[in-house]
């Protein structure tokens, strides 16, 4: 597990080094990730909807837009170019104002404890009102797994249940806004390419080292 995990962060600062870290490709909400986590987000003139009947706070899943989920909902596990796996975050907030920070790890949902191979993600958000409901989408969560030591650190298995801890936060990261706690299970493991969404990354040309 050692090894694997070196391997994580030598990709890690490689990609970054090159300008091709998996977020680097997706940022037209104004978004940033903290370490693998990033901030994706639909470009314009991508236009998005809010969901039937919102609360005044969700959470849910979608790249370029807000994706409602049921409770206990397969959420899509995504491999990305790195080797490593995430899932994608959305949010959406009426009465948190235009900009905020999102805080989210994954939990297992027996113990309320950190899954091994995850962490605290944190990614400041600019929210964009579609539809009445400003929402942001496209946060990177990573989850465990490397896709070339599979046998020391394989992803979640599909049918996992999961608990996904999310707080939304004033910009200055020392107000609570909001907080909640959503069960869901590992679905699919889906290959993600950041360039069907934004094909003007730095990545996405020929010209890419």
């Amino acid at each position: 597990m050692q090894r694997s995990s070196a391997f994580r962060s030598l990709s890690i600062g490689l990609f970054a080094a090159y300008g091709c870290s998996a977020d680097s490709a997706g940022d037209a909400q104004g978004g940033g990730g903290a370490g693998e986590g990033g901030a994706g987000g639909a470009p314009a003139p991508f236009v998005c909807e809010a969901p039937a009947d919102p609360a005044v706070f969700e959470i849910g899943t979608g790249e370029a837009c807000f994706e409602r989920l049921a409770d206990d909902a397969a959420i899509t596990l995504w491999s990305g170019p790195q080797g490593g796996y995430h899932l994608f975050l959305a949010v959406g907030c009426a009465d948190c104002g235009d900009a905020i920070v999102v805080r989210s790890s994954v939990l297992d949902p027996v113990t309320s404890t950190p899954i091994d191979g995850t962490y605290v993600n944190a990614v400041f958000a600019e929210l964009t009102d579609w539809g009445g409901w400003p929402q942001y989408a496209g946060i990177q969560v990573t989850m465990p797994g490397i896709q070339w030591d599979l046998e020391n650190d394989p992803p979640l298995a599909e049918g996992t249940p999961i608990l996904v801890a999310v707080e939304m936060l004033e910009s200055d990261e020392t107000t609570v806004i909001h907080e909640v706690q959503r069960t869901f299970v590992v679905g699919p493991t889906v290959n993600w390419d950041p360039c069907d969404l934004h094909p003007e990354g730095p990545c996405c040309s020929e010209d890419c080292i």
